[in-house]
């Protein structure tokens, strides 16, 4: 797994263990994290949690977030050669099946943070991992602003699809 239990895990300011990292250091930091971001919305969907959670400390990462940092290169070293897999199912090709999550307060902001992944057979074909852009009061309020937020690109993918001359019966959100 790119991440850990505790990758929201956050130290507050006034912790005495807290540990900001040098200039040269923040600066790799920053730079890692957006080549992960990069990758995670090209080829490794996997790490789009992680990377959306680091991306919100690069600003002023510590010490907890380098070490968060280390365990993604680490899990991206392990799993270098693993193939990804992707089946198109022949006989159900026009249903589109959508999986949203979110989760409430995850982030020091008091915002939660959403996923969406799409599968068009075995594997996930698409997958998105954002913050959200507001604060909800409750768990159930995150998971319909999470659903809200994904349904321009449900809707939009679909569209593509279409588009390319594929036909779809059913769009399908879990």
């Amino acid at each position: 797994m790119p991440a850990s239990e505790h990758l929201f895990t956050v130290r507050d300011d006034d912790d005495l263990g807290k540990r900001y990292l040098d200039e040269t250091k923040a600066m790799k930091f920053h730079h890692l994290t957006a080549q992960l971001l990069f990758m995670s919305q090209q080829a490794c969907h996997n790490l789009q949690t992680a990377v959306s959670f680091l991306t919100t400390w690069v600003k002023k990462p510590d010490e907890d977030d380098w070490g968060k940092l280390r365990r993604v290169m680490q899990y991206l070293w392990v799993t270098l050669y693993m193939k990804l897999t992707l089946v198109i199912d022949i006989d159900s090709t026009p249903v589109i099946r959508w999986w949203v999550d979110a989760s409430h307060m995850m982030h020091m902001d008091s915002k939660g943070h959403t996923g969406v992944m799409i599968s068009l057979g075995k594997g996930v074909a698409l997958s998105y991992s954002e913050k959200h852009k507001l604060n909800t009061k409750s768990s159930t309020e995150s998971k319909l602003v999470g659903a809200d937020a994904m349904l321009i690109k449900v809707l939009w993918d679909r569209y593509f699809l279409e588009a390319q001359g594929y036909t779809v019966e059913q769009n399908i959100v879990f």
